[in-house]
């Protein structure tokens, strides 16, 4: 969780409100204008991480013009 991001191996450093930058730089979700390859994202009702974060990424992957397909188990 949010000690992983900050302390451990996320090695972020501080919290978001102290170094903005830094998590925006470290973010997929700002790289996706620079994927270039079809994309395939594979997500479970029942995985760790909240299904938003896949339909997030699929959104914006989308609205890119990007080729990618969500599937949802």
């Amino acid at each position: 969780g949010i000690w992983w991001a900050e302390a451990s191996q996320g090695r972020m450093g501080h919290t978001p409100w102290r170094d903005v930058q830094r998590y925006l730089r470290n973010s997929p979700f700002f790289a996706l204008d620079r994927i270039t390859t079809p994309v395939l994202i594979v997500h479970g009702d029942l995985d760790y991480v909240p299904i938003a974060h896949a339909e997030q990424m699929f959104v914006g992957l989308s609205r890119l013009g990007k080729t990618v397909r969500f599937v949802r188990y």
